[in-house]
């Protein structure tokens, strides 16, 4: 199961329509598309927001983080478990609440926004 969590959003104002859009596919293309391998699964999307003063774009990212290595780890622990403390093999994986993965999960979902969060802000060049 894939599960997405916005992490940034930011606003890029200029003279014209096509001078914001373009300000903010500069930013998006240094400070995120450059660092891909290290940041993992994004998705991102403008939006025009209507203002007052000078056209503005507002460009949001979201991470997208799958939990299916998670799920596994965590089966495999619980059968080496089982198979430690009790002689049958059979595992009863209908009675397993997963409680304590979706805590895990929590946990690095929070960890991972987090670290995308300062990958994208660190050493964050002003864009003019």
């Amino acid at each position: 199961m894939k599960e997405i969590v916005k992490i940034l959003e930011k606003e890029f104002s200029a003279e014209s329509n096509k001078k914001a859009y373009l300000k903010a596919c500069k930013w998006l293309a240094i400070n995120v598309l450059n660092k891909i391998e290290i940041i993992g699964d994004l998705t991102y999307g403008f939006k025009k927001v209507e203002t007052d003063g000078f056209p503005t774009f507002t460009l949001e990212i979201y991470g997208v983080f799958d939990d299916d290595k998670l799920q596994k780890s965590f089966c495999r622990k619980c059968q080496e478990f089982h198979h430690a403390f009790f002689i049958n093999q059979q595992y009863n994986c209908n009675s397993c609440n997963m409680i304590a993965l979706r805590e895990q999960k929590k946990k690095e979902l929070r960890v991972r926004r987090q670290f995308v969060k300062n990958e994208i802000r660190e050493n964050e060049p002003d864009i003019e």
